[in-house]
């Protein structure tokens, strides 16, 4: 099929879908390599399906801002991916960003959740008084890595 002008019609993607397409024609292709760990394409898209399913468990909803506070790592890839299949928005924020700086932008982002590393969860704790009601949690870097949430 071919529009009027001869080039081939853009197809609806998303990433969700994309990835789940991907991860049907080649399984076991590496998708992801962060330091030593390796994910094969069916590991990635079982993954986001975790973290989707567990995002929308509490009770987030499509369209919900998810803020997502920390460094570089398959943890926050996965995160980002699980908001973009579960339909809600993800927040990227500074890791740098501490005391009145991330209060401001975690409040005016109108983050109904916000997930950090281990390491910065203190800073996000620093600043909930002055938050409304968001829930918070950690990207966890365990022993099975899909754990993100």
């Amino acid at each position: 099929m071919t529009t009027e002008h001869g080039a081939a019609p853009v197809q609806h993607s998303t990433v969700g879908r994309i990835l789940e397409r991907t991860a049907r024609r080649s399984p076991s292709k590496v998708a992801l390599t962060f330091g030593e760990r390796r994910w094969s394409y069916a590991e990635l898209d079982r993954g986001v399906g975790r973290v989707a399913a567990a995002l929308l468990g509490l009770a987030l909803a499509p369209g919900d801002r998810v803020a997502a506070y920390g460094k570089n790592s398959d943890a926050y890839l996965l995160l980002y991916l699980g908001c973009a299949r579960a339909g809600l928005i993800h927040v990227p924020v500074n890791f740098n960003a501490t005391g009145d700086e991330l209060s401001y932008l975690l409040s005016q982002s109108g983050a109904a959740a916000v997930f950090s590393d281990p390491a910065l969860s203190g800073n996000v704790d620093a600043v909930a008084d002055g938050l409304a009601s968001v829930i918070r949690g950690t990207l966890r870097d365990g022993p099975d890595q899909v754990d993100v949430l």
